[in-house]
């Protein structure tokens, strides 16, 4: 993450005032300090969150309140990556370089820090404090996450899962672990990336939590789900096939409504995907549809314009019908794209 030029502009202004020089403290009062660190959150750069983070314990009252809702304003519609990107600690250093008062919290000043739990910057503030470089900081702040019964602490619950402290690690766990059993699941396609994210850290097996995340998405939404996440690519490519590739190869979940979605999604890589996933449903097994109803979905596919999916939906209509075999082999040879 990197801050624009009038962000940093901004914050060196910010730098100036913590510093108390004589000559800033005649042009700039306390009511300054509170419209800057609201110009930061106009701005909508995380990367300034651990400079705006300075000023969470400001003696002043109204620098506080000013600070807890740039901070809330700038953590709403973070992208999981810019989020990961706070685990960074070097992103703090140079910040705390500046000015030393983040660092120095202490877990007993957390709650105080957060302020009222009512108030929509308390989680924001909570989740913020749940990167601290100190252990028991980040402990007492996801105690405190744990209280708060609303969807946006989910993210940095999900990310204090590897927490290198394995008490914090294990209570952020837990806790996401009972949210996504309590009801039904609903997550935003940036919490679904985050997630995702996961599989790719070592710390832990993060696989069991990611896989039960998606049975569940695909057992509740259905439909409405497989068409927003894996037909229409609503966010990206990437986000359907993994969701694809967790159900097909991880849970060997063979659901034939996901199969069938996905030979007519927008990428090619999902309908390669569903279409091989199909020969591993047995016909038997393909309750929904009848015989008929699968060889006309994979004759559709003969036209597709990726030739991995032709290839297979040729391979499969061999198998369905040996009697044609030959004749659909000989199609095969004659297909447009072959290599």
């Amino acid at each position: 993450m990197k801050l624009s030029v009038a962000a940093w502009e901004i914050v060196n202004q910010l730098a100036a005032s913590e510093r108390r020089q004589s000559w800033f403290r005649q042009m700039m009062g306390r009511s300054d300090v509170s419209s800057l660190l609201r110009k930061l959150g106009e701005l909508n750069e995380p990367a300034a969150l651990p400079y705006v983070a300075q000023f969470l314990t400001s003696a002043d009252r109204e620098t506080r309140a000013a600070t807890r809702e740039t901070v809330a304003v700038l953590l709403t519609n973070i992208s999981a990556w810019d989020l990961l990107a706070l685990e960074e600690q070097s992103l703090w250093l140079n910040a705390c370089y500046r000015n030393q008062n983040w660092s120095r919290i202490q877990p007993a000043e957390v709650a105080a820090i957060a302020g009222s739990p009512d108030q929509r910057e308390c989680a924001a503030v909570l989740s913020l404090l749940s990167f601290h470089k100190n252990g028991y900081v980040r402990q007492e702040a996801v105690r405190l996450l744990t209280e708060i019964d609303r969807s946006e602490v989910l993210p940095c619950l999900v990310i204090r899962q590897n927490d290198w402290v394995k008490t914090i690690a294990e209570a952020a766990q837990k806790e996401v672990r009972r949210r996504f059993q309590a009801g039904p699941v609903r997550v935003s396609p940036s919490l679904l990336e985050l997630i995702f994210q996961m599989e790719t850290w070592s710390r832990y097996d993060h696989r069991p939590m990611i896989g039960d995340l998606v049975k569940r998405l695909l057992e509740e939404e259905q439909d409405q789900f497989l068409e927003r996440q894996v037909v229409a690519l609503t966010v990206d490519a990437k986000l359907g096939r993994n969701i694809v590739r967790y159900a097909l190869y991880y849970l060997k979940y063979t659901n034939q409504r996901l199969l069938l979605y996905g030979m007519f999604s927008k990428d090619p890589v999902i309908r390669y995907q569903c279409c091989r996933g199909l020969r591993e449903l047995p016909v038997e097994q393909f309750q929904e549809f009848s015989l008929q109803d699968r060889q006309m979905y994979l004759e559709f596919r003969l036209n597709d314009t990726f030739l991995p999916v032709r290839s297979e939906a040729y391979r499969q209509l061999a198998e369905l019908e040996p009697a044609n075999a030959v004749t659909t082999w000989e199609a095969a040879l004659l297909d447009r794209g072959r290599s």
